[in-house]
């Protein structure tokens, strides 16, 4: 049949060497009879030609043609390639970056059911991307992706229920929506969930192990503040056995990842020699990244959360710099309006004034603005 130039019989051969169903994977073979059936003006095979052509499947990858395939395709009705148009105007793929062109795209392929396209398209409401914002549209768009099991869709609706005003804030809706999210993987749903069981509340009862196998989910889907979390659960014995080093480990991972608070403890855990060896090399490396990520974030560092044993520490610190030869400028360079925001700011808690002292030393040794 597909010999003979039938476009359905051309499309079936084509997606079974591309997949590998009943035959052997052959992605060359897949794009010469998608090639066929397109020519035939059959939309699937258009979708599927394109997708060969973006992403180097049996032919050299071809930005632009893969677009001109899946406009072919998207006129012709198929959400799929409807929702691929909407991302190529969404990111500028090869094309001028056009939000209401995304829009147009997103919504059509939404109204044929993509759930991609609906929580998209809720997200264009949401935001005010290519359309008036519409907070009210935003939930029925992502109310229609989440019930299509779309996992960012349903952590979408969750937060809708626990913070947004246009609807009834309900907290155990939320929970529910986070759970069916955080169970179809999605990372931020499992944070949050483990965040519900660490704290309990209105009609969740507190559960610390179940916290932690939520956080420990998301953390091993490289979301850094549940990567933290995990490291503060094994350094306190919370839902699990005390571990010093899988406490460090967790903590590394979230400062490899850019997360500020674990780098802080990081510096902590190489000064003590906490579930790894000493290491005072370490921790100034891991305090410079810190403050680095303090100067360009501007967070208020009254906010961090220490482990303990801070105040010999720091003097440890400063013995090191000064054995290293470092020298410091004089205190006549920095303003009295940084000395005192620097005094001030730390609210009389001696934690928070010793991880300044810290960052002031910092300040000192590199020259940087407080």
């Amino acid at each position: 049949m597909a010999e003979k130039g039938d476009s359905d019989a051309q499309y079936n051969l084509g997606f079974c060497y591309l997949n590998g169903q009943g035959i052997e994977k052959d992605e060359v073979k897949a794009f010469e009879w998608y090639h066929k059936a397109a020519k035939n003006n059959h939309s699937d095979a258009q979708y599927y030609l394109g997708f060969c052509y973006e992403y180097g499947k049996g032919v050299e990858k071809d930005e632009v043609k893969a677009f001109n395939l899946y406009e072919k395709s998207a006129e012709q009705g198929k959400s799929d390639a409807q929702y691929k148009l909407g991302d190529y105007y969404y990111y500028g793929k090869n094309i001028k970056k056009d939000l209401e062109k995304a829009f147009k795209w997103y919504k059509k392929s939404a109204k044929q059911g993509n759930g991609n396209a609906q929580n998209d398209l809720g997200h264009f409401y949401e935001k005010g991307i290519g359309i008036e914002k519409n907070l009210e549209k935003a939930f029925e768009w992502y109310e229609k992706s989440a019930k299509n099991k779309n996992k960012i869709a349903q952590c979408n609706l969750a937060n809708c229920y626990r913070y947004r005003r246009e609807i009834e804030i309900d907290i155990i809706k939320a929970f529910e929506w986070y759970k069916k999210s955080a169970e179809n993987g999605n990372e931020f749903a499992q944070y949050n969930l483990g965040s519900f069981y660490e704290k309990g509340g209105i009609g969740i009862e507190k559960d610390l192990e179940k916290a932690f196998y939520w956080y420990q989910k998301s953390a091993e889907n490289e979301n850094r503040a549940a990567q933290y979390k995990l490291g503060c659960f094994y350094n306190n014995g919370i839902g699990i056995k005390k571990d010093s080093k899988k406490s460090f480990y967790w903590h590394q991972k979230a400062a490899e990842n850019g997360y500020e608070v674990a780098m802080d403890n990081l510096v902590i855990f190489y000064e003590n020699g906490e579930g790894t060896e000493k290491n005072l090399e370490k921790a100034f490396h891991w305090y410079q990244k810190s403050a680095e990520n303090n100067d360009k974030s501007g967070r208020d560092i009254g906010k961090y959360e220490a482990i303990d044993n801070q105040s010999s520490n720091t003097i440890e610190f400063i013995n090191k710099a000064l054995k290293d030869n470092v020298k410091f400028i004089s205190f006549n360079e920095f303003t009295s309006e940084q000395i005192i925001r620097f005094l001030g700011i730390s609210q009389g808690n001696l934690m928070n004034w010793i991880i300044l002292l810290k960052k002031f030393i910092y300040c000192l040794i590199f020259k940087k603005n407080f």
